[in-house]
């Protein structure tokens, strides 16, 4: 630190007001900047801020996705569950889709369909078992 304050003493130009003062007093100038200023604790707490921030936006970002997940296997789940409900009725896929509103996803519905057949033949398994083992063939499904 002092060869930082010795260098800019020197190129600091004669006119400027407060340069016989700091030469005068050099020793006290680089005893102040060496107790203030301590650059290895400087550039600690940037680092230390910079992980908690990345942290905090790294935690709130899986937070947001998680949620996100979750409410998606959620409503899967339930829906799972509807269709294998009217499905136990032997109603047709195109009445399921139109029954619980997703008309436009008869492919989908005929997917859970085949799954639910594939899982149970009999449809005589618990909803909840057979709900956890159609979610788990459809995420391993590409």
């Amino acid at each position: 630190m002092t060869e930082a304050v010795n260098r800019a003493l020197k190129e600091m130009p004669d006119d400027f007001v407060i340069k016989p003062f700091l030469m005068e007093h050099k020793s006290e100038v680089c005893g102040i900047i060496d107790t203030e200023y301590d650059e290895e604790k400087v550039m600690k707490a940037f680092k230390n801020e910079g992980y908690t921030e990345g942290l905090a936006e790294g935690h709130a970002q899986g937070l947001v996705e998680g949620l996100a997940e979750g409410l998606e296997e959620g409503e899967t789940t339930k829906l799972i569950k509807l269709v294998y409900s009217k499905l136990r009725k032997n109603k047709p896929i195109e009445q399921i889709a139109d029954e619980l509103e997703e008309s436009d996803n008869i492919s989908g519905i005929s997917e859970i369909v085949g799954l639910i057949r594939e899982v149970t033949p009999n449809l005589d398994m618990n909803e909840d078992t057979l709900a956890q083992n159609v979610l788990e063939k459809l995420s391993i499904m590409p």
